[in-house]
C-alpha cells in the first residue's frame, strides 16, 4: 500500500509553500521624492492611494458617496422617530446618579465658597456678639 499521499506524508507533505508572488531585490538606488506614496512590503508594491475604479466618472462616485450619506442620515431619522428613549429598558444613568456627583468645577468653587464661608462666619460672630 504505497499511495501518493502515503508516501507524501512519509516524506513531510513535500517541501514548505512557496511564497505567493516573486520577491522584490532590495533597493541599492537613490529613492525618488514620492516613494512614500508607494506601498511596498518586498512582495508587490502598490500605490497607496488606490484607484480602484477607474470606469467611474467623478459625478457618479459623488453620487453613491451622497447615496451612502443619504441613507444613513435616513437611518438616524427613523431611529430618532421610533423614539428609543421610551423602549429603553434599564433605567436613566440620570436616576442611579447621586444627587451630588462630583463635578471638577468645584474644586475652583470651594475658593471662593470658603471665602464666603468665611464671611457668614464673621457675620455669625458679630451677631452673638451683639446678642450678648
Amino acid at each position: 500500500m504505497t499511495s501518493t499521499a502515503a508516501r507524501q506524508v512519509a516524506r513531510g507533505g513535500g517541501g514548505p509553500p512557496q511564497p505567493p508572488f516573486a520577491r522584490n531585490k532590495p533597493v541599492d538606488y537613490q529613492l525618488d521624492e514620492n516613494h512614500e506614496l508607494i506601498w511596498d512590503d518586498g512582495v508587490a508594491p502598490e500605490t497607496t492611494i488606490d484607484f480602484d475604479a477607474p470606469h467611474m466618472s467623478m459625478s457618479e462616485a459623488f453620487a453613491w458617496w451622497g447615496g451612502g450619506l443619504t441613507f444613513f442620515a435616513g437611518m438616524l431619522g427613523l431611529v430618532t422617530l421610533s423614539d428609543p428613549e421610551s423602549k429603553r429598558e434599564a433605567v436613566p444613568r440620570a436616576a442611579t446618579l447621586p444627587a451630588t456627583a462630583f463635578d471638577p468645577r468645584d474644586l475652583f468653587k470651594a475658593e471662593e465658597g470658603e471665602a464666603a464661608g468665611e464671611e457668614e462666619e464673621e457675620e455669625e460672630e458679630e451677631e452673638e456678639e451683639e446678642d450678648e
